[in-house]
């Protein structure tokens, strides 16, 4: 016979990793979500001359769909030239850098 004791902590677990998935999955339907919206995005910028830098973009992607040289880019960021750097998105970078996103943004969207 199985002790009460068993069954509460076998009860317990099993409600555990049923909120850990449930969390898991929330999460990863909105991160998929994010993704695609930002892929609808890019699509846009390669048709629509007017689409704007975002603060969710990469410097990568920002060389790679604006008329924006790396260097220029790397100066206004105050970063160096490494594949990390690239691939960070440029909030995290001014959070990183304590610089005003709002103003690197602004000021990267006269450049371009």
């Amino acid at each position: 016979m199985v002790k009460p004791g068993k069954i509460i902590l076998y009860t317990a677990l099993v409600i555990s990793i049923f909120f850990a998935v449930f969390i898991l999955l929330n999460s990863a339907y909105s991160n998929f979500h994010e993704f695609k919206g930002q892929q609808n995005y890019i699509k846009e910028i390669n048709n629509n001359s007017s689409a704007e830098i975002q603060s969710w973009m990469t410097p990568q992607s920002i060389i790679t769909h604006f008329n924006i040289s790396q260097q220029v880019l790397l100066n206004e960021l105050n970063i160096t030239y490494s594949k990390t750097n690239l691939r960070t998105p440029i909030s995290k970078i001014c959070k990183n850098k304590k610089l005003n996103c709002t103003t690197v943004i602004e000021k990267l969207n006269q450049i371009k």
